[in-house]
């Protein structure tokens, strides 16, 4: 579930309630998440059934405590909240232009996913060689003949193997029984945004491997950029808004380009001090 893409706070809620439970692989009933915040069931379960029933804001904030929903996903929930209940038509005007504002912010043309994770997609997401060996096979050259990735990311027949029958229980590619033989990609460019439980954890991982590789390769093969520099806030906001410009028009590019090579774009912004 990408919350961002949501306009109801309750199917917010409940969606990833359902979410919860299936990942721990036991039910959490609203009883449960009402006796886990202090309310009652009664309250809670009309709340989140009936439209003119609303969770009061620290009920709420309390509940996507509970749901470990992400900071900027908490704002955007309590944001919409205060959208459903605003009677004012001038302030339902304002929030709706902000939940736009924020929207906008998040949104990247490229698949996203914030959903909790199944144990495959784990094994995808923190293993930088399923990472590279997935992309890889968008160029037709390797996806023709899988085995040179044996070479090229230094890792035996078996390993590969093992990868390519994850990629394809992630319905990511399509494989005969010798798992060798690609017969389709089914997506070939893929995001993992900051609300996905996973998404720094798969940056940390994969970040060693681009220091290793970068540092093999000749100055005209790779271009590396860092700035250290005192600002504001305001100033680095509009740094973020045209880093987000930036990605959108890079994805203009990308998408309708042939798979020729496998590139790695990072990008680092952040406070010292």
């Amino acid at each position: 579930m990408n919350v961002f893409r949501e306009d109801n706070y309750k199917e917010i809620i409940k969606k990833r309630v359902k979410e919860v439970s299936k990942l721990k692989a036991q039910s959490l009933t609203l009883r449960k998440l009402a006796q886990s915040i202090s309310i009652q069931y009664t309250y809670l379960s009309k709340a989140l059934n009936h439209e003119t029933t609303h969770l009061s804001e620290d009920n709420l904030y309390d509940l996507c405590q509970y749901l470990e929903f992400f900071p900027d996903e908490v704002d955007f929930i309590l944001l919409l909240r205060s959208a459903q209940i605003a009677s004012s038509p001038k302030r339902k005007d304002f929030l709706a232009k902000k939940i736009s504002k924020m929207r906008k912010a998040k949104e990247l043309h490229a698949d996203q996913s914030s959903s909790y994770p199944t144990g495959r997609e784990i094994n995808f997401l923190l293993s930088p060689l399923a990472w590279l060996t997935f992309f890889a096979l968008g160029i037709k050259e390797i996806r023709h003949d899988p085995g040179l990735l044996c070479k090229l990311l230094n890792i035996n027949l078996y390993q590969l193997k093992s990868i390519l029958q994850n990629l394809s229980d992630l319905d990511l590619i399509n494989t005969d029984a010798n798992l060798l033989n690609i017969i389709k990609i089914n997506k070939y460019h893929t995001h993992y945004g900051v609300d996905h439980p996973l998404a720094r954890i798969h940056q940390q991982m994969l970040r060693p491997f681009c220091d290793t590789r970068i540092f093999t390769l000749p100055e005209q093969d790779k271009y590396r950029f860092m700035a250290t520099f005192n600002a504001n806030n305001a100033s680095i906001k509009i740094i973020q808004d045209k880093f987000l410009d930036f990605i959108k028009e890079v994805e203009k590019v990308v998408i309708p380009a042939p798979g020729e090579n496998t590139f790695q774009l990072n990008f680092d912004l952040f406070k010292w001090f």
